[in-house]
């Protein structure tokens, strides 16, 4: 859809997609009978559909000028089926988990337990410790604390709610590194010659498991964090242990990596034809630019949201330059 109201001062467009894309290449499980037990095949199904809006406000047009535009968008992708052979008694497509694939959500939805702090040494959190990790031997003070969820379904359980004990049951959705929406506002004000551009960009929604904090057995070279002691239990952070990690590390290293970046600003001049006629110049521009100049996130311990530590990071630029018409 494109529009314009106020004689064009206001344009826009809004674009929507919906699709199916099949014939995604996977590993299938096949039966055994066969020989194999998988092999590669045309059998994925995926769902994606969003929406791209564009704005673009004429707000003055005199001597002044100023122009802004805004652009906002949402993407959402789900997993509809995995395998021919990877349906329940009735049909139906079920989740692939040693993958972590999962029908109806985001492909790289994590999946895992839920971060809910540190046991103390209070008797009470020693007791709890003990009874929701049987199977750990010496669970307890400093350890990591997660959300008991759920449970088996059983007689005493019919319902599979929360049982006291953390196993995979408790496992749970926890967000995806696929934003909400991401969007920006670029903001252009002119005036004789001068000329000065800011754009921000907001990335919203976006969940990730920061791997720049490494393992949690022991802290040598590793990013400093606040770590559980038992002079200071008000921590981040369990107590390193080189004979514990469990499976918890990464529910203890998810993070909000949402931001709001200064992505680029801009500021140059055209200098007055006036003031070069005695040059060998017909025209004269000078400018500078500054690119990824600053993140306002709740995220840490990283060189930006955006990067993961297999990658380079996100540097930030200052470019001088001149354009120059003889």
């Amino acid at each position: 859809i494109d529009f314009g109201f106020l004689n064009n001062r206001i344009t826009g467009t809004i674009d929507y997609y919906n699709t199916l894309t099949t014939d995604l290449l996977l590993t299938e499980q096949i039966p055994s009978t066969t020989g194999y037990t998988q092999v590669m095949s045309n059998v994925g199904k995926t769902k994606n559909w969003g929406i791209d809006a564009n704005l673009n406000f004429a707000i003055l047009t005199g001597d002044l000028k100023w122009d802004m535009s805004i652009n906002w968008a949402k993407d959402h992708n789900e997993i509809v089926s995995l395998s021919r052979y990877a349906v329940d008694k009735d049909g139906n497509p079920v989740d692939d988990l040693t993958n972590g694939w999962f029908i109806g959500q985001d492909i790289d939805v994590i999946y895992d337990y839920k971060f809910i702090g540190i046991y103390s040494t209070s008797d009470e959190d020693k007791a709890m410790a003990t009874a929701m990790h049987p199977t750990i031997k010496g669970y307890g003070p400093g350890d990591t604390k997660v959300a008991d969820l759920a449970g088996p379904v059983t007689d005493e359980n019919p319902t599979g709610g929360p049982d006291g004990v953390i196993d995979t049951n408790d496992k749970t959705f926890l967000g995806s590194p696929t934003p909400s929406w991401y969007g920006g506002l670029r903001n252009t004000l002119t005036y004789k010659g001068f000329e000065l551009t800011v754009l921000f960009e907001a990335v919203m929604g976006v969940e990730k498991i920061n791997g720049y904090y490494g393992s949690l057995i022991m802290r040598d070279n590793q990013i400093k964090v606040d770590y559980w002691t038992p002079e200071d239990q008000v921590a981040d952070f369990p107590q390193p242990n080189v004979k514990k990690e469990y499976d918890y590390a990464d529910a203890v290293k998810l993070r909000d990596a949402s931001f709001i970046s200064l992505r680029n600003l801009s500021f140059g001049y055209n200098v007055p034809s006036k003031l070069i006629k005695k040059t060998p110049f017909k025209a004269l521009a000078v400018f500078v630019r500054g690119n990824n100049l600053k993140y306002f996130t709740d995220y840490t311990d990283s060189y930006s949201p955006e990067i993961d530590p297999w990658n380079f990071p996100i540097t930030k630029t200052w470019t001088f330059s001149a354009k120059v018409t003889f």
